[in-house]
């Protein structure tokens, strides 16, 4: 564990348990609606606060109940229990919905289930295929609907494709495959097949020539669009079990076929006889298969492994990937462009990952063990580590491999790293107590040390120590945080202190510049408090943040904060809080901005929960944070600012039929009129 993370958790274990056990949201809002179901209803024209509070909870507990089956219905009745009256337990729900949003990657569609969804070849529409009959469009950079839903049948569309002009839109309904004209929405000719046994996907080869149809009956379809839509080939693929899935090649010339016991055979779609033999992908099922974009491999995914082959030769082409990772997530950052976030872990590996879709990016960085801190060069091109003692290690992340032999940063062990603004300095927080700046292209140290713990006075748990070391946007000034509780400001140039040290909190573990630098955030991860301070002037800026305002029965220490970061825009701050949650701060006004992120997290009290470190991408559009427990979170930063916008967004408010059937004989509200 690292030395930042060894003093967080220490000042959390002097906290005593919060006096009472905070009820979870799902009994919370059960007892709502029990309560709700015995009490005698308001009269509907009452306007009382009380008649207010109690719609409200009672839309609330109707929500909570309807999420798993019906999501979209669920979050109407959130955003119109908020707009009746919004009250706390309506605030909660509206994020709630959200981050399970968030994390599911939910995009509300409708009142029935999502069966399939596909993006047109140009990526301007984002299509949907519903268990209602229907298929839903919308915008992808907007998420709103573009166009009308089109009506396919009675039963659930099983699957759509779109051809790769963007003309043509192929659905799979009961047993019938259609095709429809995109600009006109209405259908191309009549069916192409009609059966009894359902028609489970579609597929369009690479060049748009043919259409692939599978179903329960094992057979795989392929009709010519030369022959005006004709059904040439027929492919037996399976007499025993049915088709999971079909895959055209790059080139067109080979077709994956994917069977429910396990094994994908490959084909000549224009001949429709066989291209080898079985692929057995191991124990288990296979589930997809895909081409890579050459038609050199083919990859076939089984449980948490993902295998490998040759399709000419049919032999395996490289050693299977499993899925997931080894230790804790301990560290994060964000590159300067913010399409990549790194990590560390207890493996001494660093990893790359895509924050919008959460996939690895190529092979690990391999490193120096015990990484508790991250650096990116302002122009990507290098990223720094610190591990165990005191050693220091650059990647060129262009050849993803070291930049140079390791910096031996400390006689003990290096804190913190961080890029000058230029980019030619890179600077080090020490267990010694110094900051030292190094040349990142040479490794060679640049200047004398600053002492940034003078006379070790150290820290109340651990002793001395340089737990935090930031550049001011400019460049010009330095500041570090340190065990003994003070932050000091230096001038770069003159390598001088630029007035005395100041006094944050017995643990300043953080600190975080405002992009224009004319404030500086602080985390006291002893006494738990947010800190702001001038620059210039060293003086306090407005009252100190405490996310815990709530004494602690015996009086002692709140837990601590973990880290601090600003927006982008400066206009949010970003507290890491050690009851697990993290919250959004106006930095003018010192107010929480949102709702805590995640809502209804109860502080047990034992420093498991604590999250240490916080992010914003450089858009400011997502929100990263780094948990004790080696979990890692990324945040949407717009929903949570405002939830009930964002929902009313995403659903719009229910329907006269809805509102009549969860609140009869009550007056329907404007509710997303006003957002």
């Amino acid at each position: 564990m690292s030395r930042r993370r060894y003093v967080f958790a220490a000042a959390l274990l002097v906290v005593t348990l919060i006096a009472g056990t905070a009820t979870g949201l799902a009994v919370h809002y059960a007892a709502i609606a029990r309560h709700c179901a015995t009490s005698v209803r308001l009269n509907a024209g009452s306007a009382s606060p009380q008649h207010a509070v109690t719609l409200s909870g009672q839309l609330a507990a109707e929500s909570l109940a309807l999420d798993k089956c019906d999501p979209v219905t669920a979050r109407q009745l959130a955003v119109a229990a908020w707009r009746v009256s919004p009250t706390g337990q309506a605030r909660s729900l509206l994020t709630t919905l959200l981050i399970e949003q968030q994390r599911k990657g939910m995009l509300p569609s409708g009142h029935s289930a999502v069966e399939d969804v596909a993006f047109s070849p140009d990526g301007s529409l984002l299509a949907g295929a519903d268990g209602d009959g229907t298929v839903q469009f919308w915008d992808p950079p907007s998420g709103q609907p573009a166009g009308a839903p089109l009506v396919v049948g009675d039963g659930p569309v099983s699957s759509i494709a779109f051809n790769p002009d963007d003309s043509l839109l192929a659905t799979a309904c009961g047993g019938s495959v259609r095709l429809w004209n995109l600009r006109t929405r209405r259908p191309v000719g009549s069916a192409l097949v009609t059966l009894h046994n359902e028609m489970e996907g579609v597929a369009f080869s690479p060049d748009g020539s043919q259409l692939a149809g599978f179903g329960r009956d094992g057979m795989v379809r392929l009709w010519n669009r030369a022959t005006d839509w004709r059904a040439d080939v027929l492919i037996r693929a399976y007499s025993r079990a049915g088709v999971r899935e079909v895959t055209f090649s790059p080139d067109g010339k080979r077709l994956a076929i994917v069977g429910l016991d396990g094994s994908t055979r490959l084909w000549d779609p224009l001949t429709g006889l066989p291209a080898g033999g079985d692929l057995f992908a191991g124990s288990g099922q296979a589930h997809s298969a895909a081409f890579s974009p050459d038609g050199k491999l083919l990859a076939i995914a089984v449980g948490g492994t993902v295998r490998f082959w040759n399709p000419v030769n049919l032999r395996p082409s490289s050693a299977p990937i499993r899925a997931g990772i080894g230790g804790d997530v301990g560290e994060l950052a964000f590159s300067p462009d913010g399409k990549e976030l790194a990590t560390a872990d207890g493996t001494g590996n660093v990893y790359l990952w895509d924050p919008v879709t959460g996939q690895q990016q190529g092979a690990p960085l391999h490193g120096v063990f015990g990484i508790v801190a991250l650096a990116f060069s302002p122009d990507g091109t290098l990223l720094a580590a610190n591990g165990e003692y005191g050693i220091i290690q650059l990647w060129n992340l262009r050849t993803r491999q070291p930049a140079g032999a390791p910096i031996q940063a400390d006689p003990g062990n290096v804190y913190d790293v961080a890029f000058s603004p230029d980019g030619k300095l890179l600077a080090s927080a020490g267990e010694d107590g110094y900051v030292r700046f190094w040349n990142p292209l040479t490794g060679h140290p640049v200047g004398v040390p600053m002492n940034a713990d003078p006379g070790g006075a150290g820290s109340q748990f651990f002793g001395g120590g340089v737990f935090d070391v930031e550049f001011s946007p400019d460049g010009k000034l330095v500041a570090s945080g340190g065990g003994d509780g003070d932050i000091r400001l230096w001038n770069l140039p003159a390598r001088q202190l630029a007035g005395p040290p100041i006094h944050a909190d017995p643990e300043a573990v953080g600190v975080a510049f405002s992009p224009d630098g004319k404030l500086l955030a602080s985390a006291g991860g002893g006494g738990g408090e947010v800190g702001l301070w001038d620059p210039l002037t060293e003086k306090p800026v407005g009252k100190a943040i405490f996310p815990n305002p709530e004494p602690q029965p015996d009086g002692r220490l709140a837990y601590g904060v973990g880290d601090v970061a600003f927006s982008p825009d400066g206009k949010l701050l970003a507290s890491a809080d050690g009851d697990g949650t993290v919250r959004l701060w106006n930095p003018l006004t010192g107010k929480q901005v949102g709702t805590t992120l995640p809502p209804g997290a109860p502080y047990r009290g034992n420093g498991a929960d604590a999250v240490i470190e916080v992010a914003f991408s450089p858009s400011g559009e997502l929100l990263a944070s780094s948990d004790l427990d080696g979990s890692l979170k990324p945040w949407r930063i717009a929903a949570f600012t405002d939830p009930y916008a964002t929902l009313c967004a995403d659903v719009g408010p229910p329907s006269g039929p809805t509102w009549s059937r969860y609140a009869p004989g009550e007056p329907q509200p404007k509710v997303c009129a006003d957002q």
